[in-house]
């Protein structure tokens, strides 16, 4: 298809699309004891930057659970980066591909397509030290 049709059809998808999710926002399950609103808000801010980076909308974004990310989970975490973290969080997340008229026409024009899929329980770890700030560790499962 040439780059002619491809911008035609992105005209008319931006006119057909616009505004669409605009002001979308997502669920979200954060209830914890152990970690204050400003914890919580940092991951699912970051979650929803760093996958909206890569054209996705997030639908829904689960805290774990205190209990999901205890000692064993710590130790784990720092016997793979070899660190001393003393806290770690982990959210479940739901995300849709992006149905904005830029992402299509970015998708189109290079040739990947329009994706319709999505993510579905897409498991994400954040930890930090004593004296340190929350970062990104781990994307799946911790064994």
């Amino acid at each position: 298809m040439n780059r002619a049709k491809i911008f035609a059809m992105a005209a008319v998808l931006s006119v057909l699309l616009s505004g669409c999710g605009s002001d979308q926002q997502f669920k979200t399950n954060m209830e914890s004891q152990k970690y204050g609103p400003d914890d919580l808000h940092f991951a699912t801010n970051y979650i929803n930057e760093d996958f909206g980076k890569l054209g996705y909308v997030l639908d829904e974004v689960d805290y774990l659970g205190d209990s999901d990310c205890g000692e064993g989970k710590v130790n784990m975490i720092n016997k793979i980066f070899d660190t001393k973290y003393t806290d770690c969080m982990g959210f479940s997340f739901d995300a849709h591909d992006s149905r904005s008229p830029v992402w299509i026409v970015k998708n189109l024009v290079s040739g990947r397509g329009i994706r319709l899929g999505g993510l579905d329980d897409q498991l994400i770890w954040f930890a930090r030290t004593d004296d340190g700030e929350w970062e990104k560790v781990w994307e799946g499962e911790i064994e």
